[in-house]
């Protein structure tokens, strides 16, 4: 074999490694964010942003995620809006437990065993990704 087929067998291999690692690596992604007084996802995944405090105990966020390993970093940001701007109540890092898809549940934290009224935003972000967000209220 000459030196130039030796190259030319060497890019190729190159180029099909290229190809196969960008065919089977799949991008991290939020498919959707969710507000709900249940912590399962709803078969139509069509929420009512809406809560009354006398009905609920909890409120949930269901994150819908594809792809996930375990070193994507999700952080969730809580706020509740107060005198004409959203004030930040919370605060949430997670880490996958495994990697793969489905959906993460994280649940709003009580104040003195209450769902505080008020109108809320939260934000999610995946590192490196579009932030999503949704608001909801409670009244």
């Amino acid at each position: 074999m000459t030196k130039k087929s030796i190259i030319i067998i060497i890019v190729c291999t190159f180029i099909l490694i290229a190809i196969s690692v960008t065919t089977v690596y799949k991008e991290p992604k939020i498919k959707g964010i969710y507000v709900s007084s249940q912590n399962n996802m709803p078969e139509n995944s069509i929420l009512d942003p809406l809560f009354s405090s006398d009905s609920i105990t909890d409120i949930f966020l269901l994150i819908e995620a594809e792809n996930l390993k375990l070193d994507n970093m999700i952080e969730v940001s809580w706020k509740k809006y107060e005198d004409g701007d959203y004030i930040a109540v919370q605060h949430d890092t997670i880490y996958p437990e495994n990697s793969g898809s489905g959906i993460i549940t994280i649940t709003m934290v009580k104040r003195n065993g209450l769902v505080p009224e008020g109108k809320y935003r939260v934000s999610v972000n995946l590192v490196n990704h579009p932030v999503l967000t949704t608001e909801f209220e409670i009244e």
